[in-house]
């Protein structure tokens, strides 16, 4: 019964018979779930709106929960039948599962009858439209009927209807099968009679023929199907029958003539009339060249005899007869083609020596159009002139404001004209006289009818509206003195289009602002009036209420929303045309495209052009380059340094140098982001490395201090040399833009002595890609020194030079330092640790992303394999396990076990990688994990000593003289590395098993097990496999902490629970008593609780700034503004106490937790909000890293703490980060660049700069592989100078149920993602607009070609002012065949009633130029005034009053322009012109 109800879930209609079972139910009483599908009734049908994405559970439950609950059960009650008897509805209010099923499923209608009077089992449910009414189509094959319901989106209006007994009823009608036509209101119905018939709704229209069905048996085996627009599918089981409906009108006009008179009747009326004329069968000749002014003619005329007035236009010439209507004869013979070409001839002559005075003032062509009028009082129709002639008179207004359509207005203006003087609308019938008076001299009426039945029928004429017209409605838009409080009420009789466009200049004139401003200019319906959808109503409010765009801005948008375009826009009267021309190009300008171009690269006077456009009223860019400056010595203040005189100043001195040089070290790690291709290399000299000053100087002595001598100082100063050598290197631009041959690279290094420097330059080259082409004999004779500095940077370099490329010649290099790859040798060389973890982490490059198993096993027992006497010391065992992890995981990144599939399997039973990962992270056996071979020669007859068997494997007790590990595997080494790998190996792949796994314990026990460091790398492998699931939310961070953790923060440190405050509004901290304390810890380990607290913060921030690192969006809705508040709130938890304000329970967090654990967790705060405001130089940020960088003063002792290195260079990182290449650059957001980021910040805190024992420094470079340039520069390529306009980004829709953002931000700036983006737009106002799409991958692929090759610069140009010639060539190329007025006189129709003289002075005040003062700011719309002399030339006389007014608003229109006079005088003097001009 279950299953009954599970098939209703997903269904968006249930119309269900009360006598006949549903599906899946009984008839047994005990079984209730079947009474849920009983239950349909004539007396109640709800429709309730679609279901829509963005609408919350909470809102369906409500409006479900009314719409059933209230359905039947007020019915049961209180309806009664004629009889007197109740009405039973069946048991639908009683149901105990209709609960269950409101909070799942998608009503659209619900319908509930009663079973006395229910029809037989519907099998075929369908919805049908008529006349904007719907009707419920229930078709019972087996009962062959068919029962038509009116259905409303009241609610209450269709149980009024139902159940008072209104006029629309339910029908029952004799039918086999029904289907709706779409798109033409008609439904085709099979009879029981065999006969075939069209429905217009409820009501039938016509029988309709089709040979092969109708008055045929046969026709009860035919089903009908919709097929298409105006088609229905009739199939059986051996035929398929296409149906084609015809239309109603053929053309468009029609059509949008007879859309506005039904808009304007009555609903009923409207029905009547359409079933009318349908019900005629019309033949029509669609050859015919005046079908559109024939069919207009017929539409105009029906509808005129349905309100009682029959026009009859009896000057129509008739038809000429045909030869088979003359009985196949020709009356008289045809002419020759000898004689035509004579007579044409003799005429040409003619005219061409007849003179201008012997044309006749009245041409025989223009002959008086008669009309018989008669009238039929009678009827209900007269009640419906006045609808009648608004609808004409709208839609003759409308084609006013279109100049494309100009013939069918003179067609439609004498039916109207004729239809407001019979109805005695006398200032309509002045108005059209004014505007078409010479035209309408030629209409004469007739009456046919007597006095007396004329006054009869005016007697049933509703009296006329208030006059209006849509010229008028416009110059009151565009009067000055008009505002959003005074502005006119729009006529309800104004048509959509005219509606949208007058929305349009209301809009650009700043009057409507709101719902509130539509509504009274509008009406209630404005929505409805102006066409809008339930989606274009929400773009719409957006638009309007967008506060940050200008009115002009709100305009050009609406016009792209309404779908006026640039070529509908060009049919538009003058006026009009102009406004929006005005507005598009103050919101935008144009639309260009964009080729990439090879540019020189940006010279120190244009950056620094653009740092003042971006940031205007600071130095924050200085203030972070002096921050960075390692090139300074130390100030040695010996008055504060030296308290008593007992103490050695020698002494403090080098302690002072020796703390401070800690953040000395640690500045090239930032100045590496900070200088990052931001320069060329010269031809003549060498790189510029600056000095790494570890000096002092001594204050007010002013003399220079030398640094310590120690051998430690001696260690970290050579590799400070080398990190700064790499941060010189990374100055350098990129093998995509600056090409560096190996010339050049050895004559830069043979000048520096120091190998630590020359090595960190090579390194830097090889992160910017110049290592590809290196000179294998240098890279030799550069290893074979075994200098630890040129061999890291070599196989790094050249393993980032060929990155992810597989390289064999690199892999050859990298498998010499590497024994696992090497086999045995007979040579004995010893390594140092350092270089194999160089090599480790180039194999992880070379082969990143390209899931070779091989390779991934061998490094799998790396990580996991026990230490022997070969390896030791094995003083970087940890880094070197750790490098291992990163190169597995970028090796096998986001493949799963996939890779594996494709991997002939061994005989053994071997783990997966992935199993064998988690047995590392949390412990097992080794010989479980670890599958090496044994190094002694196997015994064939003994199983034990096969190469792949358990004997055959490396053994658990390893010979070690300094380590000795048991046959577990020590997670303490080999859990970190495990976990990054497995993160990085199931990126992305949504792994529910994998994700659990690195999941935290939920007890206390097992999270005490851990290593509280490893808690980082687990939350943040976890998010990395639910990728999806990271939500920049305080709910996503705290769903990662394990409850026990949570509930034991809050009870044992206080943790989140609300500050007390007194009376004076000072907070209260009561510290826990003694016993509380002694209590707790007896109870729990707060240092575990504190750590994991801590650790999963940090992690889970950073997991959101990898994701949401510089997304774009508007400022109130930008995702990064949300993820950048979640950041800051948990890193104010560990902020130096008195740094911030804290509550008692962060002070106790931090104070458990432990000095190193929030020095950590701090710094991993900090650099993921750097990540998260990439490039952008923001100022909070940047206040965080100031303060890590100076949370403790150098006088206490640095080198006790340990951590400090590891605090300034993150704070040194994070100030680098937001001005990456000063503010050119930010993160890719693909898999590989997440994974290095995470490498290149990963939180493992050295002791020194030199310290490589936990982590492998030069790995903190990596991140240079994971940026892309995004700065944008608009570029004015006239001037040669960058410049500061408008960039309008569109980002691609992520759902398709949600709006598309679109939002504007001043340019130079940071793009987002280009992946996440659909087009942008660049320019605007006085320069051109370059509109980018980013759709395709080609399209893709040319924007970071113009980021890289490019710099990122977009040419635009400024809008020039045109020559004379160009105006008028512009001018004239808009018309496919250019008049002049002496043309237009020779045209004996348009000479009419044109005094010579007057012509003449008419065409020299025509010939003075009209010209804009801005018309460099809109050359579009000068060009469109370069044409109104000629648009005017040509204008017929009977348009010349129309066009004469369309003149005046244009003049009007200027007015509102600044500077303008003397461009509107013209216009006006134009009009006058026009108007003195005798018609």
């Amino acid at each position: 019964m279950r299953g009954g109800l599970e098939r209703n879930i997903h269904t968006r209609g249930l119309a269900r018979m009360a006598n006949d079972e549903g599906p899946g139910t009984s008839n047994s009483p005990t079984q209730s779930y079947g009474r849920l599908q009983t239950t349909s009734s004539p007396y109640r049908t709800h429709l309730t709106h679609r279901f829509r994405r963005g609408y919350s559970n909470a809102e369906l439950l409500r409006d479900f929960t009314r719409m059933i609950r209230d359905t039947p059960r007020n019915l049961t009650r209180n309806n009664t039948q004629g009889n007197g008897e109740h009405v039973d509805f069946g048991d639908l209010e009683r149901d105990p599962d209709v609960d269950l099923l409101l909070s799942k499923v998608c009503f659209e209608c619900v319908y509930v009858e009663p079973k006395h009077s229910a029809m037989p089992k519907a099998n075929k449910v369908f919805i049908s439209t008529f006349v904007g009414e719907m009707y419920l189509n229930l078709v019972s094959t087996s009962g062959e009927v068919m029962k038509i319901i009116p259905i409303y989106k009241n609610a209450e209006k269709t149980r009024r209807n139902l159940v008072e007994g209104a006029k629309h009823e339910p029908i029952t009608i004799e039918c086999l099968d029904a289907a709706f036509v779409m798109k033409s209101g008609i439904t085709i119905v099979i009879g029981a009679d065999h006969t075939t018939q069209m429905y217009g709704g409820n009501k039938k229209i016509a029988p309709i023929f089709i040979p092969e069905i109708s008055n045929k048996r046969q026709s009860r085996n035919y089903r009908l199907f919709q097929f298409a627009n105006n088609r229905v599918a009739a199939i059986n089981e051996m035929h398929m029958i296409v149906l084609e409906i015809p239309k109603t009108v053929i053309c468009e006009s029609t059509n949008q003539i007879m859309k506005t008179c039904f808009l304007n009747f009555e609903r009923e009326f409207a029905r009547k009339l359409l079933i009318k004329w349908r019900s005629v069968k019309r033949d029509v000749d669609l050859d015919r060249l005046d079908l559109e002014q024939r069919e207009l003619a017929d539409v105009v005329m029906f509808m005129l005899e349905n309100v009682g007035v029959r026009l009859i236009n009896v000057s129509e010439p008739e038809r000429a007869p045909t030869p088979e209507e003359r009985g196949g004869k020709q009356m008289r013979p045809r002419v020759s083609e000898a004689e035509v070409t004579e007579m044409m001839k003799d005429f040409f002559q003619e005219m061409a020596f007849r003179q201008k005075a012997d044309f006749p003032l009245v041409h025989e062509d223009r002959r008086q159009t008669v009309f018989t009028v008669d009238f039929d009082s009678t009827g209900e129709g007269s009640q419906h002139a006045r609808d009648l002639f608004n609808a004409l008179h709208s839609q003759c207004e409308e084609w006013t404001g279109n100049t494309l359509v100009r013939i069918l207005l003179m067609k439609l203006v004498p039916y109207t004209y004729i239809l407001a003087k019979i109805l005695n609308y006398r200032d309509y019938e002045k108005y059209y006289l004014d505007m078409f008076g010479s035209f309408l001299e030629q209409v004469t009426i007739e009456f046919k009818c007597t006095e007396e039945g004329y006054n009869k029928y005016l007697e049933t004429v509703p009296p006329p509206t208030t006059f209006w017209s849509f010229y008028d409605i416009i110059a009151h838009l565009i009067d000055e003195r008009t505002t959003s409080g005074d502005i006119q009420k729009m006529p309800t009789e104004v048509t959509k289009n005219c509606a949208q466009l007058l929305t349009i200049l209301a809009s650009g004139r700043d009057l409507l602002h709101n719902d509130m401003d539509l509504q009274m200019w509008i009406g209630k319906d404005w929505a409805q009036r102006l066409g809008l959808s339930r989606e274009s109503l929400k773009s719409f409010r957006t638009i309007l209420r967008d506060t940050r765009s200008n009115a002009p801005c709100r305009a050009a948008n609406l016009m792209k929303l309404f779908k006026i375009e640039v070529d509908q826009s060009d049919y538009l009267i003058i006026a009009p045309k102009i406004l929006c021309m005005k507005y598009q190009t103050d919101a935008f300008a144009g639309m260009t495209s964009i080729v990439p171009t090879r540019c020189v690269h940006p010279n120190m006077e244009e950056m620094r052009s653009i740092t003042g456009m971006r940031w205007k009223h600071d130095i924050r860019k200085r203030n972070v380059q002096m921050m960075l400056d390692s090139s300074r010595p130390i100030l040695i203040a010996t008055n504060i340094l030296r308290k008593s005189e007992e103490e050695n100043m020698k002494e403090l001195q080098d302690r002072f140098l020796t703390q401070t040089s800690f953040r000395t070290f640690s500045q090239p790690f930032g100045r590496g982001f900070f200088e990052f291709r931001t320069a060329l290399p010269s031809l003549l000299t060498s790189l510029h490395i600056p000095r790494l000053c570890v000096g002092g100087m001594v204050y007010p002595a002013r003399v220079t201090c030398d640094p310590p001598t120690t051998d430690l100082f001696k260690l970290c100063t050579e590799w400070g040399n080398f990190y700064n050598a790499v941060a010189a290197a990374l100055r350098l631009g990129s093998s995509d833009t600056v090409l560096i041959d190996n010339e050049w690279i050895v004559m830069a290094s043979k000048n520096i002595k120091s190998t630590a420097v020359v090595g960190g330059m090579t390194l830097g080259l090889g992160l910017n890609g110049h290592l590809a082409n290196f000179n294998m004999y240098h890279a030799h004779q550069m290893l074979s020194t075994f200098d630890k500095f040129n061999s890291v940077a070599l196989l790094i370099g050249l393993s980032a030079s060929k990155f992810k490329t597989c390289d064999n010649q690199i892999h050859k290099i990298l498998a010499t330092y590497l024994s696992f790859l090497m086999g045995p040798t007979p040579l004995e060389i010893k390594l140092d640790f350092t270089i194999q973890t160089a090599a480790v982490c180039g194999l992880g490059l070379l082969f990143a992303d390209s899931g070779n198993m091989n390779i991934a096993k061998k490094l799998v027992n790396e990580i996991g394999k026990a230490p022997n006497k070969e390896d030791e010391p094995v003083t970087d065992r940890a880094a070197y396990k750790l490098c291992a992890g990163f190169a597995l995981g970028l090796i096998m990144l986001g493949k799963g076990n996939g890779a594996a599939s494709a991997v002939i399997p061994f005989k053994q039973n071997i783990p997966p990688l992935s199993k064998r990962l988690i047995y590392m992270m949390k412990g097992m056996r080794r010989d479980q994990c670890v599958f090496l071979p044994q190094p002694a020669a196997p015994i064939v007859n003994e199983v034990t000593n096969l190469p792949f068997s358990n004997g055959g494997l490396m053994s658990s007790n390893q010979v070690a003289n300094h380590v000795k590990e048991g046959d577990n595997v020590n997670i303490h080494q080999s859990a970190e590395p495990a976990t990054i790998a497995l993160g990085l190996m199931f990126m992305k792949t949504h792994n529910k098993f994998i994700a659990e796994s690195l999941s935290l314990p939920s007890t206390i026990t097992e999270l005490e097990r851990l290593r509280p460091d490893t808690i980082y790398s687990r939350v943040l492998g976890q998010c990395l496999v639910m990728w999806n699931d990271i939500k920049p939310t305080q709910e996503f961070v705290k769903n990662l902490i394990p409850q026990v953790i949570q509930d034991y923060a809050t009870a044992a440190l206080h943790f989140g629970i609300p500050v007390r405050r007194d009376e004076d509004g000072e907070e209260i901290h009561e510290a826990l008593d003694d016993n509380e304390e002694k209590y707790w810890a007896d109870i729990v380990d707060r240092v575990t609780i504190a750590q994991t607290f801590l650790y999963t913060i940090s992690a889970a921030c950073m997991a959101i700034a990898l994701k949401y690192s510089s997304c774009g969006g508007p400022k109130e809705h930008n995702v990064v503004n949300a993820a950048f508040r979640v950041i800051e709130y948990y890193t104010k938890i560990v902020l130096p106490d008195g740094k911030s304000t804290k509550d008692m329970g962060s002070v106790r967090m931090c104070f458990h937790a432990g000095a190193y654990t929030r020095s950590s967790c701090l710094s991993m705060l900090i650099t993921a909000m750097s990540i998260l405001r990439v490039g952008t130089a923001d100022l909070e940020v940047m206040r965080y890293a100031r303060l890590l960088r100076l949370c403790d003063k150098p006088e206490s002792d640095w080198i006790a703490m340990g951590k400090k290195h590891f605090e300034q260079m993150v704070s040194h990182q994070a100030l680098g980060i937001l001005l990456m290449g000063e503010g050119r650059y930010a993160f890719k957001k693909d898999d590989i660049s997440i994974a290095l980021t995470i490498i290149s910040t990963f939180p493992t805190i050295p002791q020194s700069v030199s310290d490589n024992s936990h982590y492998h420094q030069p790995l903190r470079f990596l991140w240079s592989l994971a940026v892309e340039p995004r700065l944008l520069v608009p570029y004015d390529c006239g001037e040669s100078c960058v410049v500061e306009v408008d960039v309008t980004i569109t980002l691609k829709k992520k759902d398709k149920n949600k709006q598309q953002i679109v939002y504007k931000q001043t340019a130079p700036s940071l793009l987002p993602p280009l992946e996440d983006l659909h087009s942008i737009s660049v320019g605007g106002g006085k320069y051109e607009m370059v509109h980018i799409k980013l759709q395709t991958e080609e399209e893709l692929k040319v924007m970071k070609d113009v980021m890289s090759v490019g710099h990122g610069r977009i040419m635009i140009k400024k809008f020039k002012v045109n020559t004379a010639n160009e105006k008028l060539a512009q001018a004239t190329s808009l018309y496919e065949r250019p008049l002049n007025l002496m043309e237009m006189l020779q045209n004996p129709r348009t000479s009419y009633g044109i005094d010579e003289v007057e012509v003449k002075e008419m065409i020299e005040k025509l010939d003075e130029q009209i010209n804009l003062n801005s018309s460099d700011q809109y050359p579009n719309v000068q060009v469109q005034l370069s044409t109104v002399r000629d648009t005017t030339e040509r204008t017929l006389i009977d348009l010349a009053q129309l066009e004469r007014k369309s003149l005046r608003l244009l003049g009007d229109s200027l007015d509102l322009w600044t500077d303008e006079v003397n461009a509107a005088n013209g216009i006006h003097a134009l009009a006058d012109n026009l108007q003195s001009i005798r018609i």
